[in-house]
């Protein structure tokens, strides 16, 4: 065999071997052993709800779901640089490396890593196991270790999915998306998915041959991820293109050896209908390659050696003409309304705050049981007198109000007990019930923000608009994620250091004069909290705009806070759209971007 073939040959035939261990059943079961399945339908579909799809097709919750069995990879599997000292945990030092012992080769390790602990002088072992199933014990590694267990999880739930091997010493995973009827990029150490330009124009690699392997075929899907196919053509050197051609159809052969031959006839058609859009994606038009980030895994020293830092400004795709976005966020203003009316008794009577605040930490502890059962069948008895009192009174308008904003309902049933349970679809209560939390968390604080209550009370919040923003982050940190009433989402603009705006129009033939508006700050990174801004608001659908209200220097001291700011009377009018411009995060010379967890403009009542 010409030298040229049998290097391309043994480049790729060992990652072959481990694609077929992909199949085991013990393995994929394994596998699905570790994965709480109804945590991630529930986020799976709460995604799709907060795009308006309560009932989404099969299709979309395949997709969906992928995204957030990618997610949970990245968070359960952890990197490794230098391994903790096996003996005392201390830091180590690379010294080299060593053959494979005879447990360790048992796991396909081809190779071992060496590193001392300066603090005890102990030596560590880091093996580089090859077998997915061992991964599923170890859960650590580098890129070689995630992208060979990522692959199986993905299989273990029913995906096509293929091993991508790079020959500029990286891989990842491929899987076919049925909603898009192609397949899509998934890289588990940076959690992101279906952007193939990311190694090109992000980490600005040079790339040269990009291999994808199943138990089923191999294939060259290089031209997937460049658009510059000429130029990679000539650093294609190993051997020539017909040779990588007939290398692969021969693997491929061996793969489908034993398929009856109207199996093995439908992967070949499948295969040309590949190639084909592989072909015209090469040669498509780049978009949005200057927001690519550069690579994130691993440690700065690292990334800096292997040239992969790429665009270090701006590390998270943005688009430059931001779409305008529904906000379904109806269920959020029925929330807010029904516990202020709960509420109402804090700014009426005095007296009566100690009880409304016992029995808001109740209902907080209740709504908290009840969101720890599983989704679909969440049901929970009343237990406390206070939970009764508060809970059980089956004609009380503002409790049915309460229930049927968190998609809940109550039943006595014939022992004489009160219930709580799911009515309806239960995504309802699955974006609902975090909605409830964040807010009686707030109220229960120690000192809950006077505001707050005066305008949960006396407000009433705007909803079922539009957002657009100058810029945001796919495909979680998008402008209508500021209004869904999540904590644990947010708006995220990549640039917006450099300043941001985001404009919320209302529905319709609707005016409303606002009244006060609530921020609400991130989960991580205050520095990326905004500090200055304007509010400013229209009664044209922004043509013009007047200024509401301005803050300067607002600092928020703990994450998920919410401040309140009053409108003050001269500058009220009824508008239809807002728009909030901010001109300073608290510390640009750390961040380029800005975050915002929630916003809530709140009208005066009728």
């Amino acid at each position: 065999m010409e030298r040229g073939r049998q290097i391309f040959l043994s480049r790729v035939q060992p990652s072959l071997q481990q694609c077929m261990l992909y199949e085991d059943p013990d393995a994929q079961e394994a596998a699905r052993r570790t994965v709480n399945r109804d945590a991630l339908d529930e986020k799976a579909l709460i995604s799709l709800a907060k795009e308006g799809k309560f009932t989404p097709t099969k299709d979309e919750i395949e997709h969906a779901f992928l995204y957030q069995l990618l997610l949970w990879f990245k968070k359960s599997f952890r990197w490794v640089n230098q391994p903790e000292c096996s003996n005392c945990g201390s830091p180590t030092i690379g010294t080299g490396g060593t053959v494979p012992n005879a447990e360790e080769s048992r796991y396909m390790c081809d190779k071992v890593e060496l590193f001392r602990c300066p603090s005890c002088y102990k030596d560590t072992r880091f093996p580089r196991y090859n077998d997915p199933r061992k991964l599923l014990e170890t859960r650590s590694g580098r890129c070689g270790e995630w992208a060979n267990c990522f692959t199986l999880y993905c299989r273990a739930f029913g995906y096509k999915s293929r091993l991508v091997l790079s020959f500029q010493d990286h891989v990842w995973t491929e899987c076919y998306v049925t909603l898009f009827q192609r397949w899509v990029h998934l890289d588990p150490c940076e959690g992101i998915m279906d952007r193939p330009l990311l190694y090109e124009e992000g980490w600005k690699k040079i790339i040269d041959y990009i291999i994808a392997l199943s138990y089923n075929g191999v294939h060259d899907v290089t031209q997937r991820y460049t658009r510059k196919w000429p130029e990679v053509l000539t650093r294609r050197t190993i051997t020539t293109e017909e040779n990588v051609k007939e290398v692969l159809m021969f693997l491929t052969m061996q793969c489908r050896a034993d398929l009856p031959p109207a199996e093995w006839e439908e992967l070949m058609a499948l295969d040309q209908i590949e190639e084909e859009e592989i072909a015209r994606s090469s040669r498509a038009e780049p978009a949005d390659v200057e927001s690519l980030p550069g690579r994130l895994s691993g440690n700065e020293e690292w990334r800096t050696l292997r040239g992969e830092m790429g665009n270090l400004q701006q590390p998270a795709p943005l688009t430059k003409e931001c779409p305008v976005r529904k906000c379904y966020d109806e269920h959020v203003t029925l929330i807010k309304e029904s516990v202020g009316s709960l509420c109402s008794d804090i700014i009426e009577a005095e007296d009566s705050v100690f009880k409304v605040v016992i029995g808001l930490k109740a209902l907080h502890a209740f709504l908290f049981r009840l969101h720890s059962q599983p989704f679909r069948t969440r049901e929970l008895q009343l237990n406390s007198a206070v939970e009764i009192a508060w809970l059980g009174h089956a004609n009380d308008e503002t409790i049915a109000l309460l229930l049927k904003s968190l998609g809940l309902a109550w039943t006595l049933k014939e022992d004489g007990l009160f219930w709580i349970s799911i009515d309806g679809n239960p995504v309802h209560a699955a974006v609902s019930l975090p909605v409830a939390l964040a807010l009686l968390d707030k109220l229960t604080k120690e000192h809950p923000s006077e505001l707050t209550v005066k305008w949960l009370v006396h407000g009433i919040r705007l909803c079922k608009g539009e957002a657009v923003a100058s810029g945001e982050e796919l495909p979680a940190g998008i402008s209508s994620a500021a209004f869904d009433g999540l904590m644990l989402s947010k708006w995220e603009e990549p640039e917006g250091a450099k300043g941001a705006w985001i404009i919320y129009h209302l529905p319709k033939q609707m005016s409303h004069t606002l009244a006060a508006y609530e921020i609400t700050s991130a989960d991580d990174c205050p520095e990326r909290d905004p500090y200055d801004w304007v509010l400013e608001g229209s009664n044209d659908n922004g043509i013009s705009w007047k200024e509401l209200n301005s803050q300067q220097g607002q600092i928020f001291e703990e994450r998920f806070l919410s401040k309140t700011f009053e409108i003050l009377p001269q500058n009220h009018f009824l508008c239809n759209s807002f728009r909030l411009r901010v001109t300073a995060v608290k510390d640009s010379s750390k961040q380029n971007r800005l975050q915002i967890a929630c916003i809530d403009f709140i009208a005066l009542k009728p």
